[in-house]
């Protein structure tokens, strides 16, 4: 049975009414805490300091010219070659591990043997050192 004075309508755009205005009492009181606060003075110098490079940026552009502009883009380019080569390369190295794990070999064992004689023997004696001191501390007994 409905009620012929109970217009659900109303009461639902009474309610949206009611929000909006807490809404705009808060925006309002918002704004004014903001400028109270003098966080909007900081706001508005940060903005011109923006604004400022932004055409500082301008004229360091322009100051470039033609010449660093050129000079700009070899490096660019350079780059962007031995991006490609590296690519490349890293490919190519990661089948070599492939096939030598296919044969049987363990990556891991050559890739820290490769990183190992790398390293300065004397930084890989203390290493070992530290690593057989840690480990006999803790009487992990990894070195027997």
């Amino acid at each position: 049975m409905s009620n012929p004075n109970f217009d659900l309508d109303e009461i639902i755009q009474d309610d949206m009414d009611r929000d909006i205005d807490d809404a705009r009492e808060a925006l309002e009181k918002f704004d004014s805490d903001y400028e109270k606060s003098g966080q909007f003075e900081k706001d508005k110098e940060t903005l011109r300091k923006l604004t400022n490079n932004n055409e500082n940026m301008t004229e360091i552009k322009n100051e470039l010219g033609n010449k660093s502009h050129e000079k700009l883009k070899e490096y660019y380019e350079a780059i962007e070659r031995y991006e490609e080569e590296k690519k490349e390369i890293t490919e190519r190295v990661k089948e070599i591990y492939d096939a030598a794990k296919s044969e049987g070999f363990d990556s891991k064992i050559i890739k820290k043997l490769l990183k190992l004689s790398k390293e300065d023997k004397e930084k890989r004696q203390t290493e070992q050192y530290l690593l057989e001191t840690y480990a006999d501390s803790l009487q992990l007994n990894l070195f027997d």
